[in-house]
């Protein structure tokens, strides 16, 4: 089993299920050969803000398994969470985050966001991104867990569309940056405990080797592995899942925040309804119409997120219902249409008139909180591999995400990467690696994990995910959970891969990490909610680190 004891210091090493290491210096004959300075993983506000810092210093390659613009930053709708340069709002943001964040953020990293925060938007603002304004001014409103209204927004609720576009532009048009999209990153490349670049597949059969000076981690998040979530269905946690098999050490891999609102209309993924409807004044309410969220906190809706989200699903168990609904009915008639458009689209999209209808929410997988462990600059544990956004732990958000502080962190820190990583690569006192030598061809072996087999286990691993390590946990669903991962890693053992089966495996182990995780953190704090340990206990305000030891996943309290 996966799960471990706790002590004062650190879980005892345990005997673990063994997960595949990195490309160490072999590659296989025939596969192609790629050069950069500097490798960019995943697009979104993350990898192309870090692309364009890098490009600055040297050549620069980003890939993308879907197209440039697929990513979680599409999806963003309520906004960036952005304070003025007046000194008052800057600490109020601080605290702000810092009391949502259960008491493990890291306030160094906070502070540093936050105090360049004004100065990054402004950058932004010149490279062409179209903030809202009111009368001139930049129009700010405001969402769960913040004082005061600091989010800014774009097109409504349509501000990862547009801050997603304004960057891409740019970087189509920065003549030292490649993109090559629809190309899948199996695995990191290794060689002498440095990263050198990664494994990848161009297209469905041919496979290529990018040598990189630095390599760069911004492939999202992980909402993928769960049956509800408002991510695309490719997040698969797949940086994550590859530093942690090239050597990397990740961090808070079991919290994972799940969105109060998202539609619940049977689409899957389940479209988003930003939190800044409560904002503007919308209601949750019960079938009966009730309001209940000022039975739970005195913020009533706009109560951080995981209060919110543990409401509802309290709510829904109470009523054994599928849902609860949000109530914009005493909005003026075209309130909705202008300041929420794609909202007030994909409702009536769906057969909802919110002018006249309840319009019906449940909570989604939506942020992992987790990633990556890395300093300021995104270093990562790793010699030669950085991360930045959503595959990322900085210690900004510590045990719960502030709304709207992902974009913020993203903006703020992926450029820091990228400047750290160019520049790192571009370094005299680091060589560029070599292609190592070629290494034999795997011999090839049947296997039953035909594309049946792999949709019949992601479909299992996702539910399994929601029931045992999603909102609400316990030992016996951990349990539960850990034993399922078990017989999934026999049953998918082949030497075949391909893109679902390479995701499969990447939603095995990302579930794996959280469930480790979730056993060692006996109490409860932030979006980790266990029903066996409800308190929260001091002793245990530490991050949990995950790194593999002989090929086994072993967590330590961090000192």
């Amino acid at each position: 089993m996966l799960a471990g004891s706790v002590t004062d210091a650190r879980l005892n090493d345990v005997a673990a299920m063994p997960f595949s290491r990195s490309v160490q210096c072999s590659i296989p004959v025939g596969v192609s050969k790629i050069e950069t300075d500097v490798l960019v993983i995943g697009t979104g506000i993350a990898g192309l803000s870090a692309a364009l810092a890098a490009s600055e210093h040297g050549r620069v390659l980003v890939v993308c398994k879907g197209e440039l613009h697929d990513s979680n930053t599409r999806y963003a709708q309520g906004g960036i969470a952005v304070p003025t340069q007046d000194p008052r709002d800057i600490e109020a943001h601080i605290e702000d985050t810092l009391r949502v964040a259960c008491g493990l953020a890291d306030l160094d990293i906070v502070k540093y966001v936050i105090q360049r925060a004004p100065a990054a938007v402004e950058k932004l603002i010149t490279r062409g991104m179209a903030f809202d304004r009111e009368g001139g001014m930049l129009a700010r409103t405001r969402e769960g867990g913040h004082s005061r209204s600091r989010v800014l927004h774009a097109r409504g609720d349509a501000t990862g569309l547009e801050l997603g576009a304004t960057l891409a532009k740019h970087v189509h048009g920065t003549p030292n940056i490649h993109v090559i999209q629809f190309c899948m990153a199996e695995d990191l490349m290794t060689c002498d405990g440095r990263c050198t670049g990664a494994m990848v597949w161009l297209n469905d059969s041919e496979r290529a080797v990018i040598r990189a000076r630095t390599t760069i981690i911004a492939t999202g998040g992980t909402g993928g592995i769960f049956l509800h979530t408002t991510n695309p269905l490719g997040a698969t946690a797949d940086g994550t899942v590859m530093a942690l098999r090239a050597g990397a050490v990740l961090a808070s891999m079991e919290f994972m925040q799940f969105h109060p609102t998202a539609l619940h209309v049977g689409i899957e993924p389940m479209p988003l309804v930003s939190e800044a409807l409560r904002g503007e004044g919308a209601r949750l309410v019960d079938a009966g119409g009730r309001r209940f969220m000022s039975d739970y906190h005195s913020d009533g809706e706009l109560a951080p997120r995981d209060v919110v989200s543990r409401a509802i699903v309290t709510e829904l168990r109470r009523a054994r219902g599928d849902c609860v609904f949000l109530d914009v009915r005493h909005w003026p008639t075209d309130f909705m249409s202008g300041r929420f458009p794609n909202v007030y689209k994909t409702c009536r999209g769906n057969g909802i008139d919110p002018a006249h209808q309840l319009v019906p929410v449940r909570p989604a997988a939506h942020y992992m909180i987790g990633g990556v462990r890395v300093d300021r600059h995104g270093r990562s544990s790793l010699d030669g591999l950085f991360a930045c956004g959503e595959a990322s732990c900085t210690g900004m958000h510590g045990a719960n995400r502030l709304a709207s502080n992902s974009l913020l962190e993203a903006l703020v820190l992926a450029e820091v990467c990228g400047q750290a990583a160019a520049q790192e690569a571009m370094s005299e006192a680091n060589p560029a690696p070599r292609f190592p030598d070629h290494g034999e061809r795997s011999p090839a072996r049947s296997s039953n994990s035909g594309p049946n087999a792999i949709a019949a286990w992601r479909r299992r691993i996702r539910e399994a995910s929601w029931e045992y390590v999603g909102m609400i946990r316990s030992g016996t669903g951990i349990s539960a959970m850990q034993a399922l991962i078990e017989d999934a890693t026999v049953a998918l053992s082949t030497t075949h891969p391909c893109r679902s089966l390479i995701e499969l495996r990447n939603i095995i182990t990302a579930a794996a990490m959280i469930a480790f995780a979730a056993a060692m953190r006996t109490e409860s704090r932030g979006v980790h909610y266990r029903e066996d340990h409800p308190q929260s206990n001091d002793a245990q305000l530490k991050q949990i680190e995950l790194c593999l030891v002989d090929g086994h996943l072993t967590g330590n309290w961090s000192s």
